[in-house]
């Protein structure tokens, strides 16, 4: 082996982050079923905030465990979800979830949305995991909510500075980590689309 060899060393390779795969929408709907049938009512609202926090605002085990009533608000017919650190925001909240956002902040009484007031680093891993899903049922599990939630936006076409500031994103990378689950458009939208037109 030499130390001088004419060739610069290899560079170190650098791990890529592995973003985690959305939820289908027949998986979704599973999981809101399973939400439901829950061995306690504390999982039962676990389940349920989880679900609407994380598939109707993008908030992942960072957020989704320290959102309380005070926190949801409406404003001009719009449910928003306001979040702090590591990134605080206002978050608009999925149509197709406002009616269980506001369900659950006006049950919520002094607790979080999730229940309690634990702010365990890891409570939304552990609640996840507490709960009871029948064999061969997708597991709860807030990355992929996240995920789901961001699929549904780009699927949409949510412009990506609005998205990315509503996800708390510093830049686009998880996003285009995500392309592959957005669905393509027809050949006449996407040329009309890609033409100036909607």
């Amino acid at each position: 082996m030499t130390t001088k060899a004419p060739w610069e060393p290899r560079a170190a390779s650098v791990a890529r982050r592995q973003v985690a795969p959305p939820y289908g929408a027949v998986e979704l709907t599973t999981l809101r079923s399973d939400a439901l049938v829950q061995p306690t009512s504390a999982r039962v609202r676990a389940a349920r905030a989880l679900l609407a926090l994380g598939a109707g605002t993008g908030l992942d085990g960072r957020w989704s465990t320290r959102v309380a009533a005070e926190d949801v608000s409406r404003r001009d017919g719009i449910v928003l979800v306001r979040v702090d650190e590591p990134i605080g925001r206002t978050v608009p909240v999925l149509a197709a979830w406002e009616y269980e956002v506001l369900d659950l902040a006006a049950s919520a009484g002094d607790e979080f949305l999730v229940g309690g007031r634990s702010m365990a680093r890891n409570r939304a891993g552990a609640l996840a995991a507490s709960l009871v899903a029948p064999p061969r049922h997708p597991r709860l599990s807030a990355p992929r909510l996240r995920s789901t939630w961001l699929v549904t936006h780009m699927a949409m076409g949510t412009r990506l500075p609005e998205l990315a500031r509503a996800a708390g994103l510093q830049g686009v990378t998880v996003l285009s980590d995500l392309l592959e689950f957005v669905p393509a458009l027809d050949e006449i939208d996407a040329l009309s689309m890609l033409r100036g037109r909607s």
